[in-house]
């Protein structure tokens, strides 16, 4: 396919010499050929992996376990729980009777024992 022609491309005030900025100019269109991009269809032929199941009837040796009964002793061990008393003498305080003296003094008669009392 042939590039198409006269499409606009950038600035078109790019194209020619310097020009006054406040002069009145006619425009001036920049064309310049650019290539196209096309997208054409392909048929390719591509190799898919494919999986097939088959069956096939074989001889086939299995093993059962087979139980035998027994009896047998087994080492066990069993908890009781006791209870023991135990006559324990601790000492827990007594009782103390002590006698204080205590004078009689007549009204007169200064106490003569220390402290607060006297």
């Amino acid at each position: 396919m042939p590039p198409a022609a006269a499409q606009l491309f950038g600035n078109p005030c790019a194209c020619g010499p310097a020009q006054n900025a406040w002069a009145v100019q006619p425009a001036a269109a920049c064309y310049q050929t650019v290539p196209v991009t096309t997208y054409v269809q392909e048929k390719q032929t591509v190799e898919v992996p494919t999986w097939e199941t088959v069956y096939e009837n074989r001889e086939v040796t299995t093993l059962r376990p087979e139980t035998v009964a027994r009896t047998v002793e087994v080492p066990t061990v069993s908890y009781q729980n006791v209870v023991e008393y135990q006559t324990v003498n601790r000492d827990m305080g007594r009782w103390i009777t002590r006698y204080h003296p205590v004078s009689k003094c007549s009204p007169c008669q200064i106490d003569p024992r220390p402290g607060v009392v006297g």
